[in-house]
């Protein structure tokens, strides 16, 4: 899926080391892919680095669900 958007926003092909990064994201889920994607129209992704770093940060905001949330607690 990684490639297969680097292709769609127009940017160069994903090393290996970077695809390997994507797989072991534990969190990572198709809705990130379209996060970022929609993020692209107003920060450009310019670089498969780029796009692995926005894929981190969604992926890192999922880190805070863990905590619950008011009354839930």
């Amino acid at each position: 899926m990684f490639a297969r958007q680097s292709v769609q926003l127009a940017i160069e092909p994903p090393s290996s080391s970077q695809l390997g990064k994507v797989t072991r994201m534990k969190s990572l889920t198709p809705v990130d892919f379209a996060a970022v994607a929609r993020q692209n129209r107003f920060l450009r992704i310019r670089s498969s680095e780029d796009f692995l770093t926005a894929l981190e940060a969604e992926c890192g905001l999922k880190e805070g669900e863990k905590a619950g949330i008011g009354f839930l607690n």
